[in-house]
């Protein structure tokens, strides 16, 4: 009877072992299958699915070849899906179909496929690249900038190749506000392609409508980019545009300096672009825009120089005086300015260099006193000038300079030709 007992009692044991041994191999066997699937889905997809049939990933990698070849479309749709059904959401399953679709011929459901497709996986390059090709042929040619947007983004590299196609959206009519949109959504890609196609589209003139455009959306044109789109404008001659636009973009209270000369008075710090003060760095000179009694406003242009061999010509504006005859006068104080040619105000015409004229030197010691310079813009290749405070060394030795120098109040005004002086030659 207590033999009977006990094998009654050992014969669970061995069911619950059996039953343990059986669950760890089938555990084991469903680790190394999902570890083979892992390992094979991206070269041998097919070999894959021999080991699970059940993964998406691996059946959209298997369809992908074989949808657009008329002997295995079927096989492909199949597994495009199956994989809809095990992974709804992913966007590539869609991407399939809407390959056989086209090799099919069913154009209407082969766009409507892709549109999922580039909804559904957003980085699915693929998806983006037949969308855009397809609206750029179509009569909605805008249509595919939301396309190239993604295309940059997931693939920044790819811009050598997409910036014609952004070079002629920003050069027609057509295209320009929506181009001008989509930047103002500041995309990542966008100081690239200003850049780019404010220094390299070969028609300026045709972007001055996408530039507009640009302008008045929320945000406006970036600092950097009006600064490379001006540099543009100078570069191509285009003074008379350079300079509106740089005035329609300047906050309302800088424009109560505007004139012949920008801040003659030197109350606002220079922004270093467009038709602004430009105050460079040399070293054994220092600029500086600081209070001074006697100063017109608040403030006057102060350059103190160190006693080395400075080859000064760091404080310049660009201007664009209409031809005709004209006067430059201002203000200006030495401090113990100790060289022997002395500081110069020269005007020039910006597109050959050709010189206007110069104003007297001013050295040694003195108050504040007026000067004024006589200077004529010709009516041929002068239509941007360039104004710069300089020494007129005419060898190193003739560097070396010491002592401080200030000006204010500089204002240039038409004259009546009959009153021109002639200046002395620079």
């Amino acid at each position: 009877m207590s033999e009977t007992v006990s094998a009654l009692s050992v014969l669970p044991r061995r069911v619950l072992v059996a039953i343990a041994l059986l669950a760890l191999c089938w555990i084991a066997w469903r680790v190394f299958s999902l570890g083979a699937s892992d390992v094979f889905q991206q070269a041998q997809p097919e070999r894959a699915l021999t080991w699970r049939s059940d993964v998406a990933n691996a059946l959209i990698l298997a369809a992908d070849p074989l949808s657009t070849k008329p002997a295995t479309r079927n096989r492909a749709e199949a597994l495009a899906q199956r994989a809809i059904r095990l992974s709804p959401l992913d966007g590539r399953s869609y991407r399939v179909l809407a390959q056989i679709a086209e090799s099919r011929g069913d154009a209407p459901r082969a766009l409507a496929l892709y549109q999922i497709a580039a909804r559904h996986s957003p980085r699915d390059l693929r998806s983006h690249v037949w969308l855009a090709n397809h609206y750029l042929r179509s009569d909605t040619p805008e249509a595919a900038l939301p396309h190239l947007d993604a295309m940059l983004r997931v693939q920044p590299g790819s811009m050598p190749i997409l910036f014609p196609q952004l070079v002629a959206f920003a050069s027609h009519a057509r295209t320009q506000p929506a181009l001008a949109a989509l930047l103002a959504a500041d995309p990542p890609w966008r100081r690239q392609v200003m850049t780019k196609l404010c220094r390299e589209a070969k028609d300026p003139g045709a972007l001055t409508p996408f530039i507009e455009d640009l302008r008045k959306l929320p945000g406006g044109i970036h600092e950097d980019e009006m600064a490379v789109w001006l540099d543009r404008l100078v570069a191509d001659r285009r003074w008379g545009q350079a300079y509106l636009l740089w005035v329609a973009q300047l906050p309302p209270e800088r424009r109560k300096v505007i004139g012949n000369v920008f801040d003659g008075g030197f109350e606002s710090e220079p922004s270093n672009e467009g038709f602004d003060w430009r105050f460079g760095q040399v070293q054994g000179a220092r600029i500086d825009l600081l209070p001074i009694t006697g100063a017109g406003g608040e403030r006057a242009l102060r350059v103190a120089f160190e006693d080395q061999r400075v080859p000064f010509n760091h404080v310049r504006q660009l201007l664009a005086l209409p031809p005709g005859a004209y006067r430059m006068t201002g203000r200006a104080r030495a401090e113990d300015l100790r060289n022997e040619r002395g500081l110069v105000w020269t005007l020039r015409c910006a597109e050959q260099n050709k010189p206007l004229a110069s104003s007297e030197p001013v050295r040694g010691n003195s108050g504040w006193r007026d000067f004024s310079l006589d200077f004529s813009v010709p009516a041929q290749d002068c239509g941007g000038q360039w104004l710069q405070l300089s020494l007129p060394a005419r060898i190193r030795a003739e560097q070396r300079i010491g002592g401080r120098v200030w000006y204010d109040d500089l204002s240039i005004a038409r004259i009546d030709p009959a009153a021109y002086t002639p200046p002395s030659p620079p």
